[in-house]
């Protein structure tokens, strides 16, 4: 059943609005639920019922273990029910953090009644770095994937590649009078933000790098593979890799510069990854160890068996 189960980690002012309610006329609105906070009247009633009231996340699962289809979304944090759902079917989208300040102060002024300046807000706690606090718990690689904002039309036609849907490209919840925006305001408070987001503008730039690579994948017609380095030293290197909808091991080619220095597959048990519900149980590693030699592991290669 799980695999038609789809998590949706609904970061504020991403153009999450728009995927939902598109996903929700893909899905049906039997198949979909909600989870916007225990005051929200948005939040499914099984939701309400099953976490908010009794607090049992299993009672939680074993529902939906009885649906064909989920799509779940809401505000919360990815760890919130990682473990619900596989780390394959799970999608975010992320944007240029000075650009995600900025609409979330405007949100905050119009709907939520803030009084206080951007820089106050910008300096306050509880706004920083919101999209790499709602996505820490797991490797950015192993999201099944991750869309920019800034390029929301392709990110849905990659979905619907990656995914086999057909979901369509919505603009919902775009503040036609925006109070401010990243071009009129200053540069000092431009690098304020920047200052003060330094994780969120990480995490962008890691996102951005992946969402190329995809891209790429996708206009050549090959498929994706999602790699995971766990350790790496010029000598040993360690990870895991794998694509979604195949049991089959992978093969990884480690390169130092341009000459390959072996080739091995991804048959390694990830226990500590386990709860991500990844491919193949688990099987999913691979260990490479540099041994008499004066040159250094530099980079690998993933490709399918």
């Amino acid at each position: 059943m799980r695999d038609n189960h789809i998590l949706f980690v609904h970061i504020p002012k991403t153009a999450g609005t728009s995927f939902r309610k598109a996903a929700e006329k893909y899905f049906l609105k039997e198949n979909v639920y909600y989870d916007y906070g225990q005051n929200s009247v948005e939040t499914s009633e099984i939701i309400l019922n099953k976490i908010y009231k009794q607090e049992d996340m299993y009672a939680l699962d074993n529902y939906f273990e009885t649906k064909k289809q989920i799509f779940l979304s809401g505000h919360f944090h990815a760890a919130k029910y990682g473990t619900l759902f596989k780390t394959v079917n799970t999608i975010a989208f992320v944007r240029n953090p000075v650009e995600q300040v900025i609409s979330h102060y405007n949100h905050h002024c119009r709907y939520l009644d803030y009084k206080e300046s951007l820089e106050t807000f910008v300096k306050d706690k509880r706004f920083k770095n919101i999209q790499s606090r709602i996505l820490s718990g797991r490797p950015i690689e192993l999201y099944g994937f991750i869309g920019l904002t800034e390029a929301y039309a392709k990110s849905i036609e990659l979905i619907n590649d990656y995914y086999d849907l057909n979901i369509e490209v919505l603009s919902e919840n775009i503040n036609e009078k925006k109070e401010l925006t990243s071009k009129t305001i200053n540069e000092e408070i431009r690098a304020l933000i920047r200052e003060e987001n330094q994780e969120d503008i990480l995490l962008y730039s890691k996102v951005e790098n992946i969402f190329q690579e995809r891209v790429k994948c996708y206009e050549e017609n090959k498929q994706y593979i999602h790699v995971l380095i766990q350790e790496k030293t010029d000598k040993k290197i360690r990870g895991c890799a794998f694509y979604k909808t195949t049991d089959k091991a992978i093969n990884v080619k480690i390169f130092s510069n341009s000459n390959l220095l072996d080739v091995v597959q991804t048959k390694s048990f990830r226990p500590g990854l386990l709860h991500y519900k990844l491919p193949r149980k688990g099987f999913v590693g691979f260990d490479y160890m540099l041994k008499n030699s004066n040159e250094k592991i530099t980079h690998l290669s993933a490709t399918l068996l």
